[in-house]
Order: C-alpha cells, then sequence, then structure tokens
C-alpha cells in the first residue's frame, strides 16, 4: 500500500521547493516542534500539511469520491539581518513561484493556491531567526476507503 496521499502531496512540495535560489538545498520534510533547523540549515524551509477537511461528493458506499481541501504549509527560517523583511519576502516568492508553477503537485492534486502568509520571531534562538509561514489549499480526490490514490 502507498503512502496516504497527503504525505505524497507533502513531499511533491518539498521536491519542487528544494533547491531555490535563497534556501538551495534546505527544503526538508516537518513541523518546526518535530523538525526544528539547525544554524547550518538557514535559509531554510520546512514543507508539512495541517488541518484538512474533506466532503463526499458522489457515489454511493463503498466507493463515494472524496473531495479533499488540506492546508499545505511552508515555513521560511532565515537568520536575523539588518534586511531580514527582504530576505524572508524573497522566500516567499520563490515558494509561490515554485509551488505555483505545478499546482497539481504532479497530478495528485487537482488544485493548489496560497492562500495566507504570515511573518513571526523567535528571540529565544541561539541566532535570532525570523520566519515566515505560507498557507496554500490543496484539493485532492480520493475514493472512500483508499485514501492512497488520487482521482483524476
Amino acid at each position: 500500500m502507498a503512502e496516504h496521499l497527503r504525505l505524497q502531496l507533502r513531499d511533491a512540495a518539498k521536491t519542487l521547493v528544494t533547491g531555490l535560489v535563497t534556501t538551495g538545498a534546505n527544503a526538508f520534510a516537518g513541523r518546526p516542534e518535530s523538525r526544528p533547523l539547525q544554524e547550518s540549515e538557514l535559509p531554510g524551509l520546512l514543507v508539512y500539511t495541517n488541518e484538512e477537511e474533506s466532503e463526499f461528493a458522489s457515489g454511493q458506499r463503498p466507493t463515494r469520491r472524496k473531495v479533499r481541501n488540506c492546508q499545505l504549509m511552508v515555513h521560511g527560517f532565515a537568520q536575523a539581518t539588518a534586511d531580514l523583511d527582504k530576505t524572508l519576502d524573497t522566500i516567499a516568492k520563490e515558494v509561490e513561484a515554485a509551488l505555483e508553477a505545478d499546482p497539481t503537485l504532479g497530478a495528485l492534486a487537482k488544485d493548489l493556491y496560497h492562500t495566507n502568509t504570515a511573518k513571526e520571531s523567535d528571540p529565544e534562538a541561539k541566532q535570532p531567526t525570523g520566519e515566515i509561514v505560507l498557507t496554500f489549499t490543496c484539493e485532492y480526490h480520493t475514493r472512500e476507503g483508499i485514501p492512497d490514490a488520487a482521482l483524476a
């Protein structure tokens, strides 16, 4: 059995944001609390999924089509510099361009679109860091009971 489609979507997004000009190879799967970035990995990105809503669109049990909308999060980190906001906004620009260039994430999703951006900071970090969190809504379809396969 393949991984849950949500995990496949996260991994596809991580691949798309790996190798960006500002963050380079520093793109990782995981949440900030479970996969903190090391100083040598800055600037860097963490990619993860958050909340998901679903509803049935058609069909009868046991093969109903499930329409799912999950939050795909891309969390960017950079060390504090004189122009930290510029660095964070550049990271956001590069992430948006990379993900919006393939809004189906390799035909796994129906659509992907940017819905929110928030800037944060971590004054308690060893080296002060700035953070930018980009939220994308990812719509994808599965069959009831088959959460690992995308429907066209």
